[in-house]
């Protein structure tokens, strides 16, 4: 028959399921930053955002008097040359685009940018911690179902041997191996909902290519 065994602290360093529970992955800090700087959403962000910057700077730009430098040489019968040289200011007063509207336009998408991205991460870091919590949970209820299998498992093995000494009854024997399957049952349920909330939270992360490495030093073992 398989077992189900959760690998962690002997006996004798157990304080409890929340303390082992609490070092089983990194903290959520860990997996916010992973993610923040992973998502690909947050790049298409950020390139909208330099995008409105490119356009507003151009915006500024013809808001702005542009300054030229010239200069001419004149060459005479003699050899000699007249020069004239100077600085130049050109600033168009008038136009048929109204630059100061273009411009404010320009800075909206810069500012809808910004609020785009507070959103994003926002959003990324709610769904990184909701997943975290997840894997915390079903961490913790995997652990929590472990004094029940060994329960099981030791009235299994008294039966077993009240029953060959007669003092326990074939029904009484097949109750306690039908707990056992219900222990072992919940258990291996509880280590699916483990695995499964682990990969959506490497996944949210932008880590699945780390799952086998954290199923490789996974202390939660299905036997």
């Amino acid at each position: 028959m398989s077992a189900i065994t959760a690998e962690c602290c002997p006996p004798s360093e157990r304080n409890g399921v929340r303390d082992r529970a609490e070092y089983a992955i990194e903290p959520l800090g860990y997996f916010t930053e992973a993610a923040l700087e992973r998502h690909p959403g947050l790049a298409k962000v950020a390139a909208k955002k330099r995008e409105a910057e490119q356009i507003h700077a151009l915006e500024e730009s013809q808001k702005k008097p542009a300054v030229f430098a010239f200069g001419q040489r004149q060459l005479r019968s003699s050899d000699q040359a007249n020069w004239v040289v100077g600085v130049g200011v050109s600033w168009r007063l008038w136009g048929g685009v109204d630059r100061s509207l273009m411009s404010e336009a320009s800075h909206r998408l810069i500012e809808m940018a910004d609020s785009q991205d507070k959103q994003a991460r926002n959003d990324i870091a709610l769904l990184v911690e909701k997943r975290w919590m997840a894997v915390d949970q079903t961490r913790r209820q995997f652990l929590a179902l472990t004094p029940s299998l060994e329960l099981a498992n030791a009235v299994l093995q008294l039966k077993t041997k009240g029953q060959k000494a007669g003092t326990n009854s074939t029904l009484e024997l097949i109750d306690a191996e039908v707990n056992l399957a219900k222990a072992k049952t919940e258990q291996a349920q509880a280590a699916y909902d483990y695995v499964k909330a682990l990969a959506d939270l490497l996944e949210v992360s932008g880590l699945s290519d780390q799952f086998g490495s954290y199923m490789a030093r996974a202390d939660l073992k299905v036997q």
